[in-house]
């Protein structure tokens, strides 16, 4: 459902707000901003008491613990010019830690689903496939290290004392 109302819209001139009051550039469109709307909708209905946080109708809490991040439209400046590298993005926290992650591709009817405990999953229509992952926090590690690392010095620069 969600889906639909992107795809309809998507490579059509649709206006385009910049979100970003700091002086960046941050688009949304009534296509971000109706999609959340379904997809707060539809969770409502199914999962009244838990919270939900959004990328465009922001944070509105639940009687539980669980709450929903989406963000309606991943790579809106992707969207915008028509491109095809961006994606619905929903997950799921218990209120400790993500348990459930999905990220669907709307215009080629692919979805990447991570759950914990259990094998992520690549899936169009009734195909299912498991994808082969690894923890993160090993990466997360590294990043950190690389990035106190202090950069080499450019050919030809002096370097200080």
């Amino acid at each position: 459902m969600t889906g639909d109302i992107v795809v309809d819209v998507f490579r059509a001139a649709i206006d385009v707000e910049n979100k970003d009051r700091a002086g960046g550039y941050d688009p949304v469109t009534v296509a971000d901003r109706a999609a959340e709307s379904v997809i707060r909708d539809a969770i409502r209905r199914r999962f009244p008491t838990h919270g939900l946080f959004g990328e465009e109708h922001g944070r509105e809490a639940g009687s539980e613990a669980w709450t929903w991040v989406i963000d309606p439209i991943d790579g809106t400046k992707s969207f915008v010019l028509g491109q095809l590298h961006w994606g619905v993005l929903i997950a799921l926290s218990d209120g400790t830690r993500p348990v459930l992650g999905v990220a669907y591709q709307p215009v080629v009817g692919e979805a990447f689903v991570g759950r914990a405990g259990s094998p992520s999953e690549w899936r169009r229509g009734d195909e299912r496939r498991p994808l082969s992952t690894r923890r993160c926090a090993r990466h997360a590690v590294r990043v950190r290290r690389t990035a106190r690392r202090r950069a080499p010095a450019r050919a030809g620069a002096r370097r200080r004392a």
